[in-house]
C-alpha cells in the first residue's frame, strides 16, 4: 500500500497521487552530479524575422532547425535536452558520459553547422559540473541544472553568425584536436569576472613532430614484445597483427608511439575506430588511405581529391582499374564521385576493403610497413573482415597490423 512521503497517509494500490494531499505518489527521480558538456545553438536573428510574420511560417523555420540539431547531437551521442523557442540545447555527458564528451559536442556542434544554411546559426560549448535529474516527461526544475548551462547560453549570445564559440574547460579537452582563435572576454549578467572565449576553426592537421615526449616508464617487455615482433615480420617477409589490450588511460597510444620513435625507415600508417558520426564502419581505414595520399585532417576537397588520384595512378597503370579504385575510395574519404556506382552505401564492404588493400599494399610496397587502428574495441565486423584483406595483401611482404 503506496504511503505518501509528504502527509504519511495510506494510499490504495491503484492510486498515483495522494487522496489526502493530493501529492504524487511516483517515486523521487535520482539526482547525481556530473561533468557534462552543454551545447546551445541558436537561430541568428529569428527574433527580427518573427515579429509579426504569420505563425505558420515562423513554424515553417523552426521545423527545419529543429531537425537537424536533433540529428547532429544524436548523432555524435549526445541527448536533445529541449528546445527553447529558436534556441536547442543538447547535453553529452548524462545520461550517459563518455570519455570524449567534448570532442563529440563539438563535432555535433560543427556538424550543424555544415547542414545548416551559411551565417544562420550560431552555437556554443561549454563544459563544467551540473546536477543531473533522471527522469521523463515534464517536471519539476530542470534535468540538467547548474552555472555550466547559464554561461553556455551567454557564450553562445556573443557567438558570430555562422561561428562556434567554447568555454575555458572545453578547450582544455579538445585544443590539440581543433584550431582556435582567442575571442575578447566579455561580461556576462550576473558574472564577476569576464567569460573567456574561443572560436572554432576547424579541425588541427596532424603534426609532423611535437615536442620530445617524456621518457617511456614501466613498458619495456611490452616494447620489447612489439618490436620482436616487427623484426620477425621483416626477417621472414610475412604479414603479423597483435593486439594491445588495457584499460583507458593506461599508455597504449604512448606506447605505441615509443615503438614508432625506435622504428627507421618503416611505412608507418595509423588509424582510428569511432563509435559516433556518419560512415564510422571504414572509418578507420579511411584514416589510412589519407596517411597513405599524404592528405592533411581538414584538407580542402580539391587538394585532397588530387593526391588520393596521383596515388592511384602511380599504383594502378590500367585507367579501368584507376576507376575501379577511386570509385570505390572517393566516398570513403567523403570526397564525392560522379561514377554511377558512387554511393558508399551501393558499394559492397568487401569491395572497399579489397580497393583499401590493394592501395596500401603499394603505397607501403618500398619498406616495412606498420598499421596502427587505435580503438579497435570500436570496430564493426566489416572493418575486422578488412583487416583480413589487408593481411593477404601484404603476403609475401613484411607488415605487422597493431
Amino acid at each position: 500500500m503506496p504511503v505518501c512521503s509528504t502527509c504519511g497517509t495510506d494510499n490504495p494500490e491503484p492510486a498515483r497521487f495522494c487522496m489526502a494531499c493530493g501529492a504524487s505518489l511516483e517515486p523521487a527521480q535520482a539526482e547525481e552530479r556530473r561533468v557534462v558538456t552543454v551545447l546551445f545553438a541558436d537561430l541568428v536573428g529569428f527574433t527580427e524575422r518573427s515579429d509579426e510574420a504569420d505563425p505558420e511560417d515562423v513554424r515553417r523555420t523552426l521545423i527545419p532547425f529543429h531537425t537537424a540539431a536533433k540529428a547532429a547531437i544524436e548523432r555524435f551521442g549526445g541527448t536533445l535536452d529541449k528546445f527553447i523557442g529558436d534556441a536547442a540545447m543538447g547535453v553529452f555527458g548524462a545520461p550517459v558520459a563518455h570519455e570524449d564528451d567534448p570532442e563529440r559536442a563539438v563535432r555535433a556542434a560543427l556538424d550543424l553547422l555544415s547542414t545548416v544554411a551559411a551565417g544562420s546559426v550560431r552555437v556554443a560549448v561549454n563544459t563544467g559540473d551540473a546536477v543531473v535529474t533522471a527522469g521523463r516527461g515534464p517536471q519539476v526544475g530542470e534535468a540538467v541544472a547548474g552555472d555550466v548551462v547559464n554561461t553556455a547560453s551567454r557564450v553562445q549570445a556573443v557567438a558570430p553568425s555562422g561561428g562556434l564559440v567554447i568555454g575555458e574547460e572545453t578547450l582544455r579537452a579538445v585544443r590539440d584536436r581543433f584550431k582556435v582563435e582567442t575571442l575578447p572576454a566579455f561580461v556576462a549578467k550576473g558574472k564577476a569576472v569576464p567569460v573567456r572565449v574561443w572560436r572554432v576553426l576547424g579541425e588541427r592537421e596532424e603534426r609532423e613532430g611535437g615536442p620530445e615526449p617524456m621518457r617511456l616508464v614501466g613498458r619495456i617487455e611490452e616494447l620489447a614484445l612489439l618490436r620482436e615482433l616487427f623484426d620477425r615480420t621483416v626477417s621472414e617477409r610475412t604479414g603479423a597483427s597483435v593486439s594491445v589490450v588495457a584499460p583507458p588511460g593506461v599508455g597504449k597510444t604512448r606506447l605505441l608511439r615509443e615503438l614508432h620513435r625506435s622504428l627507421e625507415g618503416v611505412t608507418w600508417l595509423a588509424g582510428a575506430c569511432a563509435p559516433y558520426g556518419e560512415d564510422v564502419t571504414f572509418r578507420a581505414l579511411a584514416d589510412l588511405v589519407r596517411a597513405a595520399s599524404g592528405i592533411r585532417r581538414g584538407a580542402d576537397l580539391p587538394s585532397a581529391g588530387g593526391r588520393l588520384r596521383a596515388l592511384v595512378e602511380r599504383a594502378e597503370p590500367s585507367d579501368t582499374e584507376r576507376a575501379w579504385l577511386l570509385a570505390r575510395l572517393e566516398p570513403l574519404l567523403g570526397l564525392g564521385t560522379d561514377a554511377g556506382d558512387g554511393d558508399p552505401a551501393s558499394i559492397p564492404a568487401g569491395e572497399t576493403a579489397a580497393a583499401c588493400a590493394r592501395i596500401l599494399a603499394h603505397a607501403a610496397a618500398g619498406a616495412p610497413a606498420v598499421i596502427a587502428i587505435e580503438d579497435i574495441h570500436w570496430a564493426e565486423p566489416a572493418l575486422l573482415d578488412a583487416i583480413g584483406h589487408l593481411i593477404e595483401a601484404f603476403s609475401g611482404g613484411p607488415m605487422l597490423v597493431i
